[in-house]
């Protein structure tokens, strides 16, 4: 059997990632990091008096943290080891969501006098649904079967 054969006939036996299944689990996860995020806002804002715009960032960075790790494993369900390039290519998405959502959120709290946490869910939904998750469907994709070479031993190993 071909190489193609075998890395297509080894796709067709594998769960499809159906797009509307994908974008509800990683809803999930988004929700799950939001909630987290929100948790730290409201402790280092009301719990220990830390500027709304100081204390963004551990926030966000508790955020990101969650969804790469939701993203991988339960939204996109991949299985392939993480990778430098993957984790490269999330880290770049994540550095621009980072600053788009510090601006939104800078824009509503300063600019508007929007309260933090009504500040955090609108900055974040806009960056995630306007930008994040249409680069994680590249990020986290299934590997095509020309993405896949049989090793020495016969085995599909999977390149990204």
């Amino acid at each position: 059997m071909s190489t193609l054969s075998t890395a297509a006939s080894a796709q067709s036996t594998a769960t499809p990632r159906q797009p509307e299944h994908t974008l509800r689990r990683s809803a999930l996860v988004g929700v799950l990091a939001t909630a987290a995020d929100f948790l730290m806002i409201a402790l280092l804002v009301y719990g220990l008096a830390i500027a709304p715009t100081i204390a963004n960032i551990p926030a966000l960075s508790l955020g990101v943290a969650i969804q790469f790790w939701g993203n991988k494993r339960y939204a996109f369900r991949d299985p392939t080891r993480t990778s430098a390039k993957q984790a490269s290519a999330f880290l770049a998405v994540e550095v621009v969501a980072f600053v788009l959502n510090a601006a939104f959120f800078h824009i509503l709290v300063v600019g508007l006098e929007v309260t933090p946490l009504l500040a955090r869910a609108l900055s974040s939904a806009a960056v995630y649904f306007g930008f994040s998750y249409r680069l994680w469907q590249i990020i986290f994709r299934a590997p095509s079967p020309l993405d896949a070479a049989p090793s020495p031993s016969g085995d599909l190993v999977t390149y990204r």
